[in-house]
């Protein structure tokens, strides 16, 4: 009796993580859309564009959306959609979220490695980004005086993410993703 009850479950284990597997796409696109600053009608209509796409058997288009207009922040499943709305479905809501907090990326990215598996992974920090600023040349030396800018700015809170806590989050991003 022992036996059965064990080959039972061992069958059903086995079904389990063939479907678990199966569920593994190839890839998750993650978009970090921080609105939560002038820039917030352009998510909208960017959310409308990725829509014309959607989601598919091979890949996963999930975004985490923050809008001035709203005290909650979205995760959405992004799916083909022609309209001129979003109207992928909110799988989850926050309440109003940092945007502007680098640990808020990293949380996105576990929530949807746990949601959302893939062999490979793409993020987009969609928001504001202030780039490198270059205070000087010196043509002997290469470049000099080079200032890593900062990104996701969230006027609600106040918050950025600067270059150096992006790099943070990107390396602890890896170790979720496991690559």
């Amino acid at each position: 009796m022992p036996t059965k009850i064990i080959l039972t479950f061992a069958l059903l284990l086995g079904f389990a993580l063939n479907a678990s597997a199966a569920d593994v796409k190839e890839w998750t696109f993650l978009v970090y859309l921080n609105g939560n600053n002038n820039l917030d009608s352009f998510g909208t209509m960017n959310i409308n564009e990725m829509e014309q796409f959607g989601s598919s058997d091979q890949v996963n288009v999930v975004v985490q959306w923050a809008s001035m207009r709203s005290q909650v922040t979205k995760r959405l499943l992004v799916q083909k959609d022609s309209s001129t709305t979003v109207t992928s479905p909110v799988i989850e809501s926050l309440s109003n979220v940092d945007m502007g907090d680098y640990h808020s990326l990293i949380e996105f990215a576990r929530w949807a490695a746990e949601k959302y598996p893939a062999k490979h992974y793409m993020i987009d920090v969609w928001n504001h980004g202030s780039g490198w600023h270059l205070q000087s040349l010196d043509f002997s030396k290469g470049f000099t005086d080079i200032h890593p800018m900062d990104i996701s700015w969230d006027d609600k809170t106040g918050h950025h993410i600067t270059t150096q806590q992006l790099g943070l989050a990107m390396g602890e991003i890896a170790k979720i993703f496991g690559h």
